[in-house]
C-alpha cells in the first residue's frame, strides 16, 4: 500500500466509525431526550391547566351564595317525575282562577330515559267560556314551570254555550 493512501483509508475508516457511533448513540439519545422533554412539557401544562380548573372552581365555590338563589329559581321550573302533584295543584288552582272546569285525564310518562330531563306530559280537558280558556291557557305557559302546549283541540257545545278545550301539556322534570 501507498503510504499516501493509507493515511486516507485510516481517515475514512475513522469517520465511518464515529459516523456509526453517532447514527447508534447520540441519535437514539438525543431522541430520548425529545420525547422525556416533550411529556415533561405536556405534564406542566397538564397541570397549569388543573390548576387553573381548580382557581375557578375556588372562585366559583366563593361566590355561590350570590348564584344561590338562580340556582333554585332554575331548580323551581322543573317538576319532580315521581310526584307532579304540584304542577297539578297548579292546575287546579288557576283553573278555580279563570272559572273553568278542569280534568285532566292522563299523565304518560316515556318507557325509555334520554337525558336527566323527562318530559311528562299531561292530557287535560278544560271547559268554559272562550276568554276563561285563554286566561287559563295563558296562565299556565306563563307560570313557572318548563311546559309547552301541544295537541291542542278547541270545540264549542251549543247547548251549554261553553269552549271544550282538550291539550297537552308537555313538562320536563328531573
Amino acid at each position: 500500500m501507498n503510504k499516501i493512501k493509507k493515511p486516507y483509508i485510516l481517515i475514512g475508516l475513522f469517520l465511518l466509525t464515529a459516523i456509526i457511533l453517532i447514527r447508534m448513540l447520540i441519535f437514539p439519545t438525543v431522541e430520548k431526550i425529545e420525547k422525556g422533554s416533550r411529556r415533561i412539557i405536556e405534564t406542566q401544562r397538564e397541570s397549569l391547566r388543573l390548576v387553573t380548573q381548580t382557581m375557578e372552581l375556588t372562585k366559583f365555590e366563593e361566590s355561590l351564595d350570590q348564584y344561590q338563589p338562580d340556582l333554585d329559581r332554575i331548580d323551581s321550573l322543573f317538576i319532580d317525575s315521581h310526584s307532579p302533584l304540584t304542577f297539578i295543584q297548579f292546575l287546579e288552582t288557576t283553573s278555580l282562577e279563570t272559572n273553568t272546569e278542569l280534568e285532566i285525564s292522563s299523565i304518560i310518562t316515556p318507557t325509555t330515559e334520554t337525558n336527566n330531563w323527562i318530559p311528562l306530559t299531561f292530557n287535560i280537558i278544560l271547559d268554559g267560556s272562550f276568554n276563561d280558556v285563554m286566561k287559563f291557557l295563558e296562565k299556565v305557559e306563563l307560570s313557572d314551570y318548563l311546559v309547552q302546549s301541544e295537541n291542542l283541540i278547541m270545540a264549542l257545545d251549543l247547548d251549554e254555550e261553553v269552549i271544550r278545550m282538550t291539550l297537552s301539556l308537555k313538562l320536563l322534570t328531573q
